[in-house]
């Protein structure tokens, strides 16, 4: 079976992935057409707009939501669902620069495999235990201290022509301009000490660069808070290479804590803080977990291809 009748609603951010985002979209809806798939697609010009096509998505009550765009503009996605209660799973589909979810998420980057697994009998999903602040929803990641100070270099740094690459130098600058963060981490009412950077991940692949050890992430019915005591910035530079090459460890490297509520306080002057990889101004910040919960696009191993294929051949996607 290939899921023929379903109804998939598509949202592109014309600006995301250097623009690709309406092309990828348009790709993606063919695919999914040929499968005998219900799908519409959308391509709002502004965030007023991208707010209002996504609502209207969701009022819809479609299976799935696509969204071409990064980190941002799917946490718009998400507050929309997560807003009405709907049991819509959200899609990503790789376009914008950073690209955490779906990195956190394991999704393809190939799109006649990313399609094969909308049209599976039964979505792959994920349910995610939303986590909020009191400045918004946190989707995959929240981050303060140097973690959050690279990222506001990173945001002001005419990367756009260099993806990726262009992320190098505004963290080297951050790295060897020595300032230094102190911030108190409270979990559930429980105070655990003062740290040069904290995290708030829900997935194990923090930024699709760093790989947190186990069980970090690996809960998503609970809050994981990584914590990183002050070093040297040779001592960071070290930590950041374990953690690329998934060699960190708890004790070692940094202090692991789990709850339900935690809060990133003061401790001498405000630190930056980061959400979901955009500048979300300074602390203190308060971030729990919520009751309603949020289906993710995730592949699963155990979920077996379907037989149906857009070229017509009737032979599996590639996975």
């Amino acid at each position: 079976m290939s899921g023929r009748g379903r109804s998939i609603h598509l949202v592109a951010n014309p600006r995301a992935g250097r623009g690709r985002g309406p092309g990828l979209g348009v790709a993606l809806t063919w695919l999914l057409r040929d499968c005998g798939l219900s799908t519409k697609a959308t391509c709002p010009t502004d965030e007023s707009g991208m707010r209002t096509a996504l609502v209207s998505a969701v009022e819809a009550r479609p299976a799935s939501i696509v969204v071409a765009g990064g980190d941002g503009t799917l946490r718009l996605a998400a507050q929309a669902i997560t807003a009405a209660r709907s049991e819509t799973i959200l899609a990503p589909l790789r376009c914008g620069t950073g690209n955490g979810l779906s990195d956190a998420l394991g999704l393809p980057r190939d799109l006649e495999a990313y399609a094969e697994l909308l049209t599976r009998d039964a979505i792959p999903t994920l349910s995610l235990h939303t986590a909020q602040t009191e400045r918004g929803l946190l989707l995959h990641t929240l981050g303060a201290g140097l973690d959050a100070a690279m990222v506001e270099r990173v945001s002001v740094a005419p990367r756009r022509a260099l993806g990726r690459a262009g992320w190098v130098l505004p963290v080297l600058r951050e790295l060897l301009s020595n300032r230094r963060y102190q911030i108190g981490l409270t979990v559930d009412g429980e105070p655990r000490g003062a740290f040069e950077q904290l995290l708030a991940p829900r997935f194990a692949n923090h930024g699709g660069v760093l790989h947190l050890p186990e069980p970090i992430g690996r809960a998503p019915r609970q809050l994981d808070l990584v914590a990183f005591r002050p070093r040297s910035r040779l001592r960071w530079l070290l930590t950041a290479l374990r953690g690329a090459t998934g060699r960190l460890q708890v004790g070692r490297d940094l202090e692991h804590f789990r709850g339900r509520e935690a809060a990133l306080e003061l401790v001498d002057d405000p630190a930056p803080v980061h959400l979901d990889g955009e500048p979300f101004g300074q602390t203190p910040i308060e971030v729990g977990l919520r009751a309603t919960t949020l289906r993710l696009l995730a592949p699963a191993p155990s979920h077996r291809a379907n037989r149906c294929s857009p070229s017509g051949n009737r032979a599996a996607f590639a996975r």
